[in-house]
């Protein structure tokens, strides 16, 4: 099982072109990040990683700088507001 998700990941990189892929906010793009986790913990851990990417993707997000502050936040698309200090933990 851990060789067919490696093989449909890499089937995927070969079919989509980089410039039709969607812009990613994580650090690791999804299919990178999937296939290095399955790569080395095996085909559980990679089906786990991509159900919380799946879950945890956020193309649409909102970098804003708040006056009062003087600090940025990420305000993802489900309303959460990430400060600063955290936004580097949200992008790996």
């Amino acid at each position: 099982m851990k060789i067919i998700l490696l093989l449909l990941i890499r089937l995927y990189w070969l079919i989509v072109p980089v410039q039709k892929r969607k812009r990613c906010i994580f650090r690791y793009s999804c299919s990178k990040y999937v296939f290095e986790i399955t790569k080395v913990m095996g085909f559980k851990k990679g089906i786990n990683a991509l159900f919380f990417r799946m879950n945890n993707c956020n193309h649409k997000f909102d970098l804003v700088k708040n006056n009062t502050t003087n600090k940025y936040e990420m305000i993802l698309k489900d309303g959460t507001i990430i400060n600063e200090n955290r936004i580097a933990e949200y992008l790996i």
